[in-house]
């Protein structure tokens, strides 16, 4: 596939949130709060737990609510938990970068290395993107709507960006039977 320059500015908005994570969320604090209230007074630690547990599952709720990657009219912004956004013009693209080698997905997450796709335009805006909690679907989409200004010519690419693009750097991995 040949890439002469970069999509044209004006298309569909394509929005990515972490909408499951955010439902589950939901219900788990939920229904973790209303076991706390049927639990009897006589057994404490269950009830501290049901607490403890409900309200943390609200709170990463009410977190993950922030999370959204949104393309439109040739911008990227990325809004991550509570970071504020951080946003690049994909029409004025200079280099794309993703992580230089790929290991077991467990292993690199056990150890805190994240896999992300980094875009940097002219003005030196820099978003870096992970689409770790995305189902298959929207990450998709996403990736497939960045590919045009990513793949254009005349922006530097390094590491496993075709990778990236494909979907490969996060679970589940496309093409890979689930065990």
């Amino acid at each position: 596939m040949s890439y002469q320059s970069a999509a044209p500015a004006r298309g569909p908005e394509v929005v990515l949130r972490l909408v499951p994570t955010v439902i589950s969320g939901m219900v788990l604090g939920a229904a973790l709060l209303t076991a706390y209230f049927q639990i009897p007074a006589h057994d404490p630690g269950l009830r501290i737990i049901a607490l403890g547990g409900g309200l943390g599952a609200l709170t990463v709720a009410v977190l993950t609510i922030r999370f959204r990657f949104r393309i439109r009219s040739g911008r990227l912004t990325a809004t991550i938990l509570w970071r504020r956004p951080q946003s690049v013009d994909l029409t004025r693209l200079t280099s794309a970068e993703a992580m230089a080698e790929q290991d077991a997905p467990l292993v690199a997450t056990a150890l805190g290395q994240q896999r992300w796709l980094e875009l940097r335009d002219e003005t030196g805006s820099v978003v870096r993107l992970t689409f770790y909690g995305t189902t298959r679907g929207q990450r998709k989409r996403m990736l497939a709507a960045l590919e045009p200004y990513v793949m254009a010519e005349g922006v530097s690419r390094t590491g496993l960006v075709t990778e990236a693009l494909a979907g490969e750097l996060w679970w589940p991995w496309p093409g890979r039977r689930r065990s």
